[in-house]
């Protein structure tokens, strides 16, 4: 009942083009690499606003903060919205925590919100609704469930099932344009400040100046949840592999992954240098960016390779195939998956980054002829 009262409150407007924009909140409860794809939607909106300052408002300040790179991100908050559902509503801890957000929210009237994430738990979906209800901002975009064709709490919105045969960042870009804001360019990017690429070659200073250096990241915080996570035998394969091509490997991961990484560690020997649990996202990010290759699992440090421009071999492995997280359009991604024709297998990832070290290798003599 509270939600068809919400949806009869609006109407859908045509477009907010024209409109005196501002203030911005974006919500997106997703992880870091979740945040990463939405990049190219904030630079399409600084572009189109540029005097405006934006908010964040995501399901944690660390998985937001690289934003702050950004000059008009002027706040990230975090609300765990996952830690809700109708059975705790009445507890005073979590209804003050909403409390908490939606007053810290109302302080600021804002032009613009745009909510890039749909919550198909009804639970997560009723809360995510019910803050932006209470923000009583002018201008809603969002995403709408399936079984919502004409009335939406958006007052421009596309169905979640307009996703199908999308990346999400593509998905993103054309809600924006739906709702009349211009994108100039649909390529993810994670800034990196001039400290952490210091950082990154303090790191790795021990290594020769001419090295080819892959890093290799093991982990994934739902794959770890899920039990999903390639067999870390098949790493330490390649890792060898890569060892006999004269590679040199930076292994990177959170301290859930150190066990794993220490077997990795291991089979290198003197050639790796083990980061496990020692960087930042930002200095992670700046150590793939000075990397020639980097090899993951479906995760973060995976969706944050490919927006620092850095080759990429992604390895996915989930039961629940997700396209829209793989759909690169970009000839510098290779994805290996398990419900694919190119399943995850040690010799076709070992081919693959030979392939890119020779593209290196002979883009490194073209450069050296006279």
């Amino acid at each position: 009942m509270f939600l068809m009262a919400v949806l009869q409150s609006f109407r859908s407007k045509y477009s907010v083009s024209g409109e005196k924009i501002e203030k911005i909140l974006l919500i997106q409860f997703g992880g870091i690499g979740d945040m990463v794809l939405i990049t190219p939607a904030i630079r399409a909106l600084i572009n189109s606003y540029p005097h405006s300052t934006i908010s964040v408002l995501g399901s944690s300040e660390y998985n937001c903060r690289f934003l702050k790179e950004y000059n008009n991100i002027s706040e990230i908050n975090g609300f765990n919205i996952f830690s809700f559902d109708m059975r705790q509503v009445l507890k005073p801890h979590v209804l003050q925590s909403l409390i908490d957000v939606v007053r810290h929210l109302r302080k600021t009237r804002y032009d613009l919100l745009i909510s890039f994430r749909y919550l198909p738990l009804i639970d997560w979906l009723f809360f995510e609704w019910l803050l932006i209800f209470l923000c009583k901002t002018k201008y809603r975009i969002g995403l709408n469930p399936p079984f919502l064709h004409e009335r939406s709490i958006f007052d421009q919105w596309l169905l979640n099932t307009d996703l199908t045969g999308k990346h999400y960042t593509d998905f993103y870009c054309d809600l924006l344009t739906h709702s009349g804001i211009h994108i100039s360019s649909r390529q993810t990017e994670f800034p990196v400040s001039t400290t952490d690429m210091r950082v990154a070659g303090q790191f790795l200073s021990s290594l020769p100046a001419d090295a080819f250096l892959v890093s290799v990241h093991v982990g994934g915080v739902r794959l770890n949840l899920e039990n999903e996570v390639w067999d870390i035998e098949n790493y330490i394969s390649i890792v060898e592999g890569l060892i006999k091509i004269n590679a040199y490997i930076v292994i990177l991961g959170s301290s859930d992954d150190r066990e794993k990484t220490r077997l990795i560690a291991q089979a290198a020997e003197n050639r790796c240098i083990d980061l496990t649990a020692k960087t930042s996202i930002e200095e992670m990010a700046a150590v793939v960016k000075k990397s020639h290759l980097f090899i993951g699992n479906d995760s973060g440090p995976f969706h944050v390779a490919v927006a620092v421009g850095t080759p990429t071999i992604g390895i996915f492995t989930r039961n629940v195939d997700e396209p829209e997280y793989y759909l690169y359009k970009n000839d510098n991604v290779f994805i290996f998956r398990e419900s694919f024709t190119l399943r995850p297998s040690v010799e076709e990832v070992l081919k693959k980054a030979e392939n890119f070290f020779l593209k290196r290798r002979i883009g490194d003599e073209a450069r050296m002829l006279p």
